[in-house]
């Protein structure tokens, strides 16, 4: 659905939606065998065009109700997709500078597709009925969250406890 060479739009059939909306096994692997197969092949061959310098063209080629392939894709297919579109095949960084810059480091905007925390069903397991977590509370889910309990009860020192809404 795409130029190997520069990655505009061509002339297809659907084959490329109808590859990535199936979550058959099959699928998946036809799908990691395009993207990844021309990354080894670059190795071999010097300026070897691969659809995965095109991965953002690909997820955005339509059907014939135009919506993009992304959003049909099933997970099988998604994953293999994201692995190339998304930094460390989580992150979708935004365009634009960054939010900071030191002679060491470059902080960029981004938004995380990975497997977020559900702090508000964390709090509600942990909570003992009062609506809030104590110290002691806190302590016993802090290996989950990966935090110190301590980071949450620095806003005064005479209630040792945080409310629902401030925790999540």
């Amino acid at each position: 659905p795409v130029s190997i060479q520069d990655g505009t739009p061509v002339e297809h059939c659907g084959s490329w939606i109808a590859c990535v909306s199936s979550n058959t096994e099959g699928a998946t692997g036809a799908v990691r065998q395009i993207l990844y197969k021309d990354e080894v092949m670059r190795l071999v061959i010097k300026d070897f065009f691969c659809f995965c310098d095109h991965i953002n063209a690909l997820a955005d080629v339509c059907d014939d109700q135009g919506r993009p392939a992304l959003s049909l894709a099933a997970i099988g297919p998604r994953v293999e997709i994201n692995k190339y579109l998304l930094f460390c095949g989580r992150y979708k960084l935004f365009d634009g500078p960054p939010e900071h810059r030191t002679a060491t480091s470059v902080i960029l905007r981004a938004q995380d597709f990975g497997e977020q925390t559900d702090y508000g069903v964390i709090f509600d397991e942990a909570d003992d009925g009062n609506g809030k977590l104590d110290r002691k509370e806190l302590k016993a889910i802090a290996s989950d969250i990966g935090l110190d309990p301590d980071l949450f009860l620095v806003s005064s020192e005479e209630d040792d406890s945080i409310s629902k809404e401030d925790f999540v």
